[in-house]
């Protein structure tokens, strides 16, 4: 939005600038006035130039020489005509040439921010590409590890009801039942280990899932600031609040872009905080819309 008045704010002082130097340079001589029109020569379009003055193009060779040093000269001299002028008659054009810089300065200013803004939003957009591929191998890998768990799952409960009913009927004074039940029963043993060693990788697996996501979030908003059109999206969280971990993993989950903002990381986040009616987090903004604690439903309703 600021754009928007900021590069059409420094167009008219660039323009203003240099008329007012144009007016100095006719109020010293014709000749002098006529100089600074040089400048109109970068307004004319290519089509109204002469043909006669273009070589022809013959493929495979380069442009003549003398070509490209008449094109150079023709495009540098009504800059070095402006600033002789405005070196030689310093008083009678400083003002116009200060506001003229002035803008020139603010348009660079402009376009250098937003080169930085594209360079950082392709290198997010890269990251963003990486994170992607990331997440879906560990979304496969903890679908093989959910598929293997089931499988193992409900193989345990099979034994588990086998060896119930074979311990009902088992004799103790049968020797070799007795062992081949002992052997069995280790075996289930060592089945449930490692069940429950499985479980914990499908959990270890389901947070790095999530810290990639929570990863790709934030290089979402760097890639892609929120505009008109998408709702920025705030969490207000602290480190240890398990309810902030459910909301973050939830916008995560949903591919939803959001900034994070510690209340406990600095005294301005936890004013911020307070100015927004905050008692408790998460608190979440959607848009114009505050979201009190985690609600799934509120986040979606607020989002759409």
């Amino acid at each position: 939005m600021y754009l928007q008045i900021i590069i059409p704010l420094a167009c008219v002082l660039v323009f203003v600038g240099w008329m007012l130097v144009l007016l100095a340079a006719f109020r010293t001589s014709l000749g002098w006035g006529v100089c600074l029109l040089s400048p109109l020569i970068y307004f004319v379009p290519v089509e109204f130039i002469p043909k006669a003055f273009v070589p022809a193009a013959v493929p495979g060779s380069p442009l003549p020489i003398l070509f490209i040093v008449v094109v150079l000269v023709a495009a540098l001299l009504p800059l070095l005509l402006y600033l002789v002028f405005v070196i030689r008659h310093w008083e009678d054009a400083r003002r116009g040439f200060i506001v003229l810089l002035l803008g020139v300065f603010v348009l660079v200013g402009v376009f250098v921010k937003d080169g930085f803004s594209i360079i950082r939003g392709a290198e997010a957009n890269v990251q963003v590409s990486t994170l992607t591929a990331k997440i879906q191998k560990q979304r496969d890998d903890i679908s093989r590890l959910e598929t293997d768990f089931s499988q193992a799952t409900v193989a345990l409960a099979t034994q588990y009801k086998e060896l119930t009913a074979k311990r009902s009927a088992l004799k103790t004074d049968d020797t070799s039942s007795v062992e081949k039940f002992n052997e069995e029963n280790a075996a289930y043993q060592k089945a449930n280990e490692q069940a429950k060693e499985m479980s914990r990788k499908l959990e270890v697996a389901q947070q790095e899932l999530d810290s990639l996501l929570a990863q790709r979030s934030k290089q979402m908003v760097a890639a892609k600031p929120a505009t008109n059109s998408q709702k920025k999206v705030v969490v207000y969280s602290t480190s240890h609040c398990p309810y902030c971990v459910q909301a973050k993993q939830y916008l995560a989950r949903k591919g939803v872009a959001y900034q994070e903002i510690d209340v406990e990381g600095s005294r301005s986040a936890q004013e911020e905080f307070q100015q927004l009616g905050g008692s408790g987090v998460p608190l979440i903004l959607i848009g114009d819309k505050r979201i009190h604690g985690f609600s799934a439903g509120e986040i979606d309703e607020a989002l759409q």
